[in-house]
Parts: C-alpha cells; structure tokens; sequence
C-alpha cells in the first residue's frame, strides 16, 4: 500500500514543480524575439483623408489627429512623403477673418485646425500593411550587442520575462531624414529593459513594452515598471 502511495503522489509532484518552473527562455531566444519585433517597428502617421487637428481626444480611425502627429505630418510632407491642404475657412476664422457659432463651438472643444492628406509617389510605398491611409516608415534594423539580463515574473496566471539588452541602431534612410528634421536624438548604441508575455495558446513569447535610453545615459521612462504593477 505504500508502496502504491509513493508511486502515485511522485509524479503527481513532477507535474506540479514543472509547472512552478515557467516557460524557459534562452537568452539566445530572447534575443531572437525582441529583434524580430522591433525589426517589423517603424514611424506611422495617416497619409490620406480628412483630418482635424485636436488637443485632446484623438482617433485616427475616426479622422481626429493630435498636435503632435500634426508636426510628425509637415516633415513627412516636407520630405515629399505626402501633401498637405488646410480648411481655408477654419484657416481664416482663426485669424479673425470670419466668425460662425459652429467654428466657435469647435474652436472651444479643442479643434485645431482642418486638413486633407494626400500621399505623393514616395508614400505610397511605404503603405502602413494594416491600413492603406497610414503611412508607414520602417526605424530600420536593430541588433542586439548583449543580453544583461534575463528574469522571470510572475503576475498571477500570467508568465513574463524581463530582459534587459543593450544594442545598435542602424536606421533606414528614410527615417534617418525624418529623425534629422524633427530634431530627434538619432544615436546609435543604445540599451533597453524589454517585458515580454508567455502566450500559453500560440506557445510564443510576445513582446508587451519596453524602455529605452542611449547606452550611456538613464531611462528617463518607467513603462515596464507601469505594466508590472497593473
């Protein structure tokens, strides 16, 4: 009988410390994945249609564009990415030039301005895969130099992974332009804390959000840290 016992409950205590041990990865796996991402990642803006500008509240699906894509939209345009034509009358009711309770009333919820996009040759080949109104501009291609460090977190059911690398930027030349015009800090060696997610039903590891910063400098965002502690 008790024999019986110990035969039963030993693998019955393999299964469960299997189960505690998570889904492994390999740094060399890890590597592999957050590559893979990031090497698919690139700038977006919309490229075709009518837009508003607005302050708060935006959705391109449904025509509305922050301040800040507006910005991202007359680079884009100014690199010969797309074309840009703003509403005349909402152009001159800002100036003072005419006045309706209807352009007041979107005055005072935050609109901006109005405009409508259109992309020129150049844009059109680089059509966001997802939608043929956005553009899309691949960042260009990203190689990881070191694997830092390699964790398991667990949060509740969920298995995750932080990983923290260091790597070199090697940007398309269509972003390296856009990046110039923007101002943007285009530096080559950087590093980052990636949170990657177990997906149990695609048996793949997917990558949740990351932080980056220049290689020799502090992060200055904490999004990791923010997605842990949901």
């Amino acid at each position: 009988m008790k024999l019986f016992s110990a035969l039963l409950v030993s693998p019955l205590l393999f299964v469960f410390s299997t189960a505690l041990a998570g889904q492994s990865l390999s740094d060399k796996d890890a590597k592999s994945v957050i590559e893979a991402h990031w090497n698919k990642t690139g700038r977006e803006s919309p490229m075709q249609g009518n837009y508003t500008v607005v302050n708060r509240g935006w959705n391109w699906a449904k025509g509305t564009v922050s301040q800040h894509t507006y910005k991202d939209m007359l680079v884009w345009s100014k690199l010969g990415f797309l074309t840009i034509s703003t509403d005349k009358k909402y152009e001159n009711f800002k100036k003072g030039k005419g006045f309706s309770l209807s352009q007041a009333n979107e005055f005072f919820d935050g609109v901006q301005n109005k405009i409508t996009v259109h992309p020129t040759e150049s844009g059109l080949k680089f059509k966001h895969p997802k939608n043929s109104n956005w553009l899309k501009v691949p960042f260009g291609q990203f190689i990881i130099k070191s694997i830092v460090k390699n964790e398991e977190r667990l949060k509740g059911v969920d298995e995750y992974r932080v990983v923290m690398v260091t790597y070199i930027a090697k940007w398309s030349q269509e972003f390296a332009q856009f990046g110039k015009a923007r101002d943007e800090p285009m530096y080559e060696k950087r590093k980052a804390t990636v949170l990657l997610k177990w997906d149990p039903f695609n048996s793949k590891w997917n990558v949740v959000t990351y932080d980056i910063a220049e290689e020799n400098k502090d992060f200055t965002t904490k999004y990791v840290v923010k997605e842990l502690q949901r």
